[in-house]
């Protein structure tokens, strides 16, 4: 199912540094802190984007402290099986946050990666939504979209999807985006492909609820 290359860009990891290096804009109207907090279980809308900056509601918000502590924790063995990539994920930290990865193909030189970010502003997903009207994805993409329902976005802010890369953002809570990044083989699909594993992420998640 997935095909690709190894290795993440600079431009890949924009959502890794989100944590770390101020992909987040917080002042002069750009992405502010969300406000309070809310429990797991209830859905949620944004409070802090408007109109088209708005992020679409969480149907159901869901605890993922436990798969932002160990990533590899976010896709079991028969769910790696069925995406035909290797079953056990390496670790690695990235910023003040921890990803994990997943090499896939015939040497096994592809690979799909997963992590829990929480940007500055603490508002999730919502963030990347007020970042895209600044024009920080103008030399990449931001492509809204749905997993199981939850809120989603394509997003990077360089479009090298031709060469078999996509990334993912998703919403399943008020603070974290879970980053999908895939390093797949050119003249492929790989946003379905990261699609895919998207969904069996937040399958997994609901799961443990």
């Amino acid at each position: 199912m997935l095909k690709g290359k190894t290795g993440i860009t600079a431009a890949l990891a924009c959502l890794a540094m989100l944590t770390a290096s101020g992909c987040t804009q917080p002042s002069d109207g750009n992405p502010s802190p969300a406000t309070g907090t809310t429990a797991p279980g209830t859905s949620i809308s944004s409070t802090v984007g408007n109109g088209a900056n708005k992020m679409p509601t969480i149907p159901k918000l869901l605890d993922v402290s436990r798969f932002a502590a160990d990533p590899c924790l976010s896709i079991a063995a028969q769910q790696a099986s069925d995406l035909t990539i290797n079953p056990q994920g390496t670790s690695s930290p990235t910023g003040n946050d921890k990803m994990c990865t997943w090499k896939y193909g015939p040497n096994l030189d592809y690979s799909v990666s997963v992590s829990y970010l929480v940007p500055d502003s603490k508002n999730g997903l919502q963030n990347l939504y007020d970042l895209n009207p600044t024009g920080w994805f103008k030399d990449g993409y931001f492509e809204a979209t749905t997993i199981d329902g939850y809120p989603a976005a394509y997003a990077s802010i360089r479009d090298d999807r031709r060469t078999g890369r996509c990334q993912l953002a998703l919403g399943v809570d008020a603070t974290h985006i879970i980053d999908l990044q895939l390093i797949g083989s050119a003249g492929k699909d790989p946003c379905s492909s990261v699609a895919k594993v998207a969904n069996a992420v937040v399958e997994t998640v609901k799961g443990a609820q």
